[in-house]
């Protein structure tokens, strides 16, 4: 997927594509369209979904509307005494 020049992605992804310094970096990111448009330009290569237990009467889908499906492969579930539960997937 090509990024719009002047979108707030783009200048997103250029300024992480900037680094200075060697290797991969990890980056913490939040809010649907920002993930949305990550996922879609194939930039995601994790994610954590920590699920909270409380059931809302009413919200917006945690991801929105996806050009596809995408196949998520498992790594590791952790469950914690105060109810929290994080799994962590593989992006293909």
């Amino acid at each position: 997927m090509a990024l719009p020049a002047g979108s707030m992605i783009y200048t997103f992804v250029r300024m992480v594509t900037r680094r200075t310094f060697p290797g991969p970096v990890r980056i913490y990111v939040d809010g649907v369209a920002l993930i949305q448009s990550l996922l879609q330009a194939g930039l995601i290569i994790d994610m954590t979904i920590t699920v909270i237990p409380i059931l809302p009467g009413s919200g917006i889908p945690l991801f929105g509307e996806l050009e596809a499906d995408i196949q998520l492969a498992h790594q590791e579930t952790t469950a914690y005494e105060f109810g929290f539960v994080q799994t962590r997937y593989q992006v293909p």
